[in-house]
């Protein structure tokens, strides 16, 4: 509790200073369904994602390699 109490004066003291006045965000039921429909949105884009990040990763691999080895077959000739 007491750490509450001193980031509270904290910020009260921040605010103050600054010429803040903390106010209340007021949100209908379709704002914060909106937001969490959203949010679960870009979840889902991030799971797909990381699904796929592997198979990208393996190609840029097969990428790299190939071209070293063409390297290592010009500097040769």
């Amino acid at each position: 509790m007491s750490e509450t109490k001193r980031r509270r004066k904290k910020q009260i003291a921040y605010n103050t200073k600054h010429g803040i006045t903390p106010t209340t965000i007021y949100k209908t039921t379709e704002e914060i369904l909106a937001a969490t429909s959203i949010a679960d949105v870009k979840k889902k884009q991030d799971e797909r994602y990381q699904k796929s990040r592997p198979l990208v990763i393996a190609e840029t691999v097969r990428k790299i390699s190939y071209r070293r080895s063409e390297e290592r077959l010009w500097w040769k000739n």
